[in-house]
């Protein structure tokens, strides 16, 4: 496994994401002063529809080009994989959208609980479909490699869909449509600009054995992929009928704050799996694999502590008043957003295409996520959402590591693992108690942070600084 070029399509897979996170976390005070938490919980709605066809329409054809495309050696065979996939793509997010438009206004009805949504259920068909596509060709710059093309059109969707969607919206008061509006735009600038730069990956082939051939593989992970959905959205729904839109409205502001955490996910995600794909036969990689986990786990800790200590005055300072509760859920949701990713990081599974046992850990989860947050959203709220998200992200990865470890055996140290992630929900108490009552004490959280920097990569027995310093010293700035 080359670790530069992983290093280097990490950034490359990061930046963009760090942009568009960091671009929506700055957008959040235009967005709370635009729409209101009801009119927030219709568009986190949208978007949770959205991801519920991503999983389902096209029957995960991209998990299986991920699969055989990578190990493809003949040029020409690979254009069959990565081409039958999309045009099987187009193929059925077209017949969905033509059907769910016949009907939208029934569909529009149960998703929103209320009448007079169905010409924003129409827009939302639009992104649905568009996004649908474009998820497809953005993975294969994955496939191909093509980091830095990646980066530049993610890009120039999050520059897109912001930029015009607070025009549309603040500007021109058009409000949740023009947010919408604004997603539709990003999607089909960047959808067209990067099937042009993928224009020698895809070509007018469809071939039907391919097809067969990709669809045994990733058919059996729909239902592990609605399964995926239960679980990670089975609090919003929940949080829609047990409660009220505008409690929707106030969660998912927590929600997008938390999923900034998985900035230090998303690069190694995107930049390991082809790699592990592609050297999961050589000796060293379970070996590089543990050692790439602890700096993994390094940042997100650090990431961790800092957002769950200072979500108050984040929320307080980026939100109006009606959305202040938000930041008493954000230490939960960082922390299951952490967890549900570190499936990546066991990936006998996938390698074994026992597809079955992603089944059994997805479905555990969701009907755990279910079960919990039926239990627990009558008697805390949204807290109790945040804790039923959290556990159900711890069962999705136990069952992950146990089937995982057992088919391609990872070296782990789980006792500096857990130890590093103890001292950090230590911190975090730590660091209430001694604030009082005050949102948070500067003192004491830097002082915490920074104990934590130099602990953290002893205790995993990694060299961050050493790295670091060797860094500079070889482009002669020390």
């Amino acid at each position: 496994m080359n670790f530069k070029s992983l290093a280097k399509d990490t950034v490359l897979f990061t930046v963009p994401s760090l942009l568009g996170r960091g671009i929506a976390l700055i957008s959040i005070p235009i967005y709370t002063r635009v729409l209101s938490p009801k009119d927030y919980g219709l568009f986190d709605l949208i978007i949770v529809f959205a991801s519920l066809i991503n999983l389902t329409v096209a029957f995960e054809v991209s998990q299986a080009v991920a699969r055989f495309y990578t190990v493809e050696k003949d040029t020409y065979n690979k254009k069959k994989y990565s081409s039958t996939a999309l045009w099987f793509t187009v193929f059925c997010y077209t017949v969905f959208f033509c059907f769910c438009f016949s009907y939208r206004l029934h569909i529009a009805n149960f998703i929103f609980q209320e009448p007079g949504y169905h010409e924003l259920f129409a827009w939302g068909l639009v992104y649905v479909w568009l996004n649908g596509i474009y998820l497809l060709v953005q993975n294969q710059f994955r496939w191909d490699f093509k980091s830095d093309k990646f980066a530049l059109t993610s890009i120039i969707f999050s520059l897109v869909s912001t930029g015009s969607g607070i025009y549309l919206a603040y500007v021109l008061d058009l409000g949740l449509l023009g947010f919408l509006f604004g997603l539709i735009s990003g999607v089909l600038v960047s959808l067209l600009l990067s099937l042009y730069f993928l224009r020698e990956s895809f070509e007018l082939i469809f071939d039907f054995h391919i097809l067969i051939k990709m669809l045994k593989f990733s058919v059996p992970l729909v239902p592990s992929g609605i399964a995926v959905f239960v679980m990670s959205y089975t609090d919003r729904m929940m949080i829609s009928s047990l409660m009220r839109l505008e409690d929707l409205g106030i969660y998912s502001i927590s929600f997008r704050l938390s999923s900034v955490v998985g900035l230090a996910m998303v690069g190694f995600q995107m930049a390991i799996t082809p790699l592990i794909y592609a050297h999961y036969e050589s000796q060293d990689t379970p070996k590089n694999l543990a050692k790439i986990f602890s700096y993994f786990l390094l940042c997100a800790l650090l990431i961790l502590f800092s957002i769950s200590a200072l979500s108050q005055v984040i929320i307080v300072f980026i939100t109006t008043p009606e959305y202040h509760i938000a930041y008493e859920t954000v230490p939960f949701l960082v922390f299951s957003v952490i967890i549900s990713q570190m499936y990546i990081f066991a990936p006998g599974i996938n390698i074994r295409k026992k597809t079955g046992y992603v089944l059994l850990a997805t479905l555990s989860a969701a009907v755990c996520n279910f079960l919990l947050n039926f239990s627990l959203i009558p008697l805390l709220g949204l807290i109790g959402a945040a804790i039923a998200t959290l556990f159900s992200s711890l069962v999705l990865l136990g069952v992950y590591l146990y089937f995982g470890q057992k088919l391609y055996p990872i070296p782990y140290r789980v006792f500096r693992i857990m130890i590093s992630i103890s001292l950090v929900i230590s911190s975090l108490v730590l660091c209430d108690w001694l604030s009082g009552d005050a949102s948070v004490d500067w003192y004491v959280f830097t002082t915490i942070f920074i104990s934590l920097c130099l602990v953290l990569p002893k205790i995993l027995d990694i060299k961050v600084y050493g790295y670091v310093s060797e860094f500079f010293k070889d482009r002669k700035v020390i």
